[in-house]
């Protein structure tokens, strides 16, 4: 459109349709990754004929493009025009060669059994290297590029240094905040950085070992580890929305977020958490199945189910994300940037608007207290029904073994809506930011870190896992 329509660029090629062009390009992407992920019985001709037209048809609408480009371009009677106008598309051709060569030959025409070296290679031409090539593809040229990046860096460089941008009033896009923290002290915030920074490393290597675990032994490939292991990486990504931020401010001193940041952090903080909430009702579930309906329990939790349920979990939790976020959006901002937390929370940001936020208050406490209570009640329902169950067990052992087998998942809830609950729940009264502060602390720092310790304790199963996975590294290890 840029070389061929240029009268008509900015109208084919408007905000709304751009927007519109990704959102399509996610749901289309989505469904391909869904279908393959769902379907349990893949064989060769369904992973070519799905995945076939999703690499044909973009890359036929690439060669259509670039055939009128190069035909417009060779019409052009200057010289100059030619010369900008290749080195315009010039950097968007090198990556599309490079990501087809290999992911052409990769599904359009598979390699021969046996040969997995030259599979891992093509695999990893795609998945690592082109990734890494794109930034210096495109910005080796790219002169607008390079200046607005030449200006980001003195930007933040200068930002550093002073926060008066704060004392003007907000407009939306420029709008810059900065987070009080946990403790203003110099000397504090060392000894903090130094816990929070291991509690991060830790809480990382806890989740993603749980992680390794169940894929790399047969044992743990049950509905529960399944569960277990999406609960894992939600933890790790929580984990990484708001402590990562808070160790930087503590290393560099320098407290501000701006407005996009704010937005996105407290997006992705209410997207984890909503699913948290979600995967431990659904693994609530999965208890009671396991000890009320054992002889149902394969056919009512079938693969097919649990991905479904997890895919449910994320769409509920996006839902509730999005919802508050836009809502946000909309508000404008006084003066007064502080927000009394160490990540940007919606309760923290609300009285900071100028305009009225009832609408944004009342959301927050029905969408949100429906996406907490309601798991909640499902949790509590099915634990009902599981201790009436073990009461009726004649054996004290069968009752001890099921109780133990429970009793993880139950104190991980008991952690995580002990504080949430207080939050979103029962709201501390203006004022006790610090309250606030350390509640929020113990569900989005404290309980992702307890829940790798919390469901390995007593759990046979897993430790084995462990042991094999570490017994396997170790010879590898020690013959390279």
């Amino acid at each position: 459109m840029a070389i061929c329509r240029p009268l008509g660029y900015t109208t084919a090629l408007s905000p709304r349709r751009c927007v519109l062009l990704v959102a399509a390009c996610w749901d289309i992407a989505q469904l391909n990754s869904l279908l393959h992920t769902i379907l349990t019985s893949v064989n060769e001709l369904e992973l070519i004929s799905v995945g076939g037209p999703l690499v044909l048809l973009p890359l036929m609408c690439i060669l259509v493009s670039y055939a009128q480009k190069v035909s417009a371009i060779l019409r052009m009677s200057s010289a100059g025009s030619m010369c900008k106008a290749f080195s315009t598309c010039g950097s968007y051709l090198a990556v599309v060669s490079l990501f087809y060569r290999t992911s052409t030959s990769e599904y359009m025409c598979p390699l021969p059994p046996g040969s997995a070296d030259e599979s891992s290679l093509a695999a990893v031409s795609y998945a690592v290297v082109t990734p890494l090539l794109n930034p210096f593809f495109y910005s080796r040229r790219h002169h607008d590029l390079q200046q607005a990046l030449h200006r980001f860096l003195c930007r933040k460089k200068s930002s550093n240094l002073t926060v008066t941008a704060l004392d003007s009033a907000n407009q939306t896009g420029n709008s810059v905040f900065v987070l009080l923290g946990l403790s203003s002290d110099s000397g504090q915030q060392r000894l903090l950085f130094v816990l929070f920074l291991a509690m991060y490393l830790i809480t990382v290597e806890g989740n993603l070992l749980i992680i390794l675990a169940k894929q790399t032994d047969s044992r743990l490939h049950s509905p529960m580890y399944f569960f277990l292991a999406n609960l894992s990486l939600v933890d790790v990504c929580f984990s990484s929305t708001t402590i990562p931020k808070m160790l930087a401010e503590m290393h560099t001193g320098s407290h501000t977020i701006s407005y996009a940041s704010c937005l996105s952090q407290m997006y992705f903080s209410f997207l984890f958490e909503g699913l948290d909430d979600i995967l431990l009702a659904v693994m609530a579930y999965d208890c009671f199945m396991t000890i009320c309906r054992p002889l149902g329990y394969f056919t009512a939790m079938s693969p097919r189910c649990c991905v479904l349920l997890v895919v449910v979990g994320w769409v509920t939790a996006q839902f509730n994300s999005l919802l508050h976020t836009i809502l946000l959006a909309q508000l404008p901002f006084c003066a007064e940037h502080t927000i009394p937390h160490f990540f940007c929370d919606l309760a923290s940001l609300l009285p900071l608007s100028c305009s009225d936020t009832s609408i944004s208050e009342m959301m927050l406490m029905s969408v949100s207290r429906a996406v907490i209570l309601i798991p909640l009640t499902c949790i509590l329902g099915s634990y009902a029904h599981i201790i009436s169950a073990i009461l009726r067990m004649p054996s004290a052992r069968s009752k001890h073994k099921v109780f133990s087998t429970c009793g993880s998942h139950l104190a991980v809830v008991s952690l995580f809506y002990g504080t949430v609950t207080g939050v979103y729940i029962c709201p501390s009264p203006p004022g006790s930011s610090d309250v606030n502060s350390v509640a929020a602390g113990s569900y989005a720092v404290v309980t992702p870190l307890l829940n790798p310790f919390i469901y390995s304790l007593r759990n046979h199963d897993l430790h084995q896992a462990l042991h094999t996975f570490f017994c396997k590294r170790t010879p590898s290890i020690m013959q390279q």
